[in-house]
């Protein structure tokens, strides 16, 4: 486990944090009026990292994990809702992913919807092309 650790394996206990361009769905338990019914529940994450919900105006969702939304949706809406039971869900994964790029089957970018390796990730872009000088592979982080 400890070659592990030097090469900077991802902690096992990772929660996804919410950004922008992210779906989330809102449900409050026994208030349909909130769960908009017959209309779509999916609520994007704009630019801004903030989310629009009804009776609680907008709030800011990024970098948090969907509990910790969920627990400050909770807290908004008692003010007017007696004991509100909220459930967030992330619906649609956009806000964080990487490119794979170059002599490769298939360049472009990759969704991470959860710890990835980046052997993982040009696995599934495919095979490397004839013309790819395999010893000229860069990888690039942010962070």
């Amino acid at each position: 486990m400890e070659e592990f650790e030097a090469f900077g394996a991802i902690p096992t206990e990772l929660y996804y944090t919410i950004g922008p361009g992210d779906i989330l769905e809102i449900f409050v338990w026994q208030h349909p009026e909130l769960n908009r019914p017959g209309v779509t529940n999916h609520i994007p994450v704009r630019p801004d990292g903030r989310i629009s919900f009804p009776l609680v105006d907008d709030v800011y969702v990024s970098g948090l994990t969907p509990q910790q939304v969920d627990a400050e949706l909770t807290d908004r809406l008692s003010t007017t809702i007696r004991s509100p039971a909220v459930t967030v869900i992330v619906s649609g994964f956009k806000s964080k992913g990487v490119y794979v790029l170059g002599e490769i089957r298939k360049p472009g970018r990759y969704p991470l919807t959860q710890p990835r390796t980046a052997t993982e990730v040009i696995a599934e872009a495919g095979q490397w092309l004839d013309s790819a000088v395999l010893s000229s592979v860069l990888v690039v982080r942010r962070g």
